[in-house]
């Protein structure tokens, strides 16, 4: 065990902070012509911009492709040196297809000003309230991580525009640990329309959280903050550019050699 701490804090302590970096995946486009090789990329950055993460396949527990009907694993595809992304045959079946990342839990290490100001960013004030109440916001903030995203992506098996289907996305929840679902099709509107998804944590629909609404258009990214209520998110959702929505959930762990506090990143991406 002390070699396995040892190895983690030496390879997963940071003294900057990471508050303002998001992770998503980013195809390439998200409406595709069957038959088309599609690649997938994760991104980690700020302000919607990122670079391709430094994971592989040994980070993924969980790669797939759902739509209503179907269900595709992905996880072979995906490659196994550091940065990669996936390259995959565009799936045959026209219609709208929720794919989903779930990776394995990670160590990061960071000075208590710097975790401090990474609590006070993503609004997690139970950590903060407990940090304060028992007298450890000084102390360094030690943390297990764990990474869900989600993107939506459309294919048809014509020319015509028309060919996408009408049908909504895969609406239950995928199994992830937070898990963010549209509750209507966000490629049907048609002019700016509010639209509201649930959140999942564990599960279970997550009573509250800050939650992020991006949208990158024309160069330009802006982003509002909003609040989860009794597990649902409203957005104002306009047909063009790219979007994501991202949170971040944290909870204090008993009794862990490794960590103080176990965080979920959570996001989910598409684009017109």
């Amino acid at each position: 065990m002390k070699k396995l701490l040892f190895y983690l804090l030496t390879f997963f302590t940071f003294t900057g902070n990471i508050f303002a970096h998001e992770f998503w995946l980013a195809p390439q486009k998200y409406s595709w012509q069957s038959g088309e090789k599609l690649w997938l990329r994760w991104q980690v950055g700020e302000n919607f911009r990122g670079d391709n993460w430094s994971g592989s396949r040994e980070k993924a527990l969980q790669l797939r492709a759902y739509s209503n009907i179907y269900s595709y694993d992905l996880l072979p595809y995906l490659g196994n040196a550091k940065g990669d992304s996936a390259k995959l045959d565009t799936i045959k079946v026209a219609g709208n297809f929720t794919i989903v990342y779930q990776g394995k839990n990670s160590f990061i290490q960071m000075r208590a000003d710097s975790f401090n100001a990474y609590l006070k960013e993503d609004g997690l004030t139970n950590a903060i309230q407990w940090r304060e109440d028992n007298h450890r916001d000084t102390s360094i903030g030690r943390e297990l991580y764990q990474r869900s995203a989600k993107t939506l992506i459309r294919t048809k098996s014509t020319l015509r525009k028309s060919d996408f289907l009408k049908n909504s996305f895969f609406v239950i929840q995928s199994g992830l640990s937070l898990d963010i679902v549209p509750l209507d099709n966000p490629y049907n509107i048609l002019q700016p329309t509010k639209m509201q998804f649930n959140i999942y944590f564990q599960g279970r629909l997550l009573r509250d959280g800050l939650v992020r609404i991006w949208h990158k258009l024309n160069g330009s990214t802006t982003v509002k903050t909003t609040q989860v209520i009794k597990g649902v998110v409203e957005a104002d959702i306009e047909p063009n550019g790219e979007w994501m929505i991202s949170l971040v959930k944290t909870e204090p762990l008993k009794d862990n050699a490794i960590a103080d506090w176990h965080s979920y990143w959570g996001s989910l991406t598409w684009g017109y």
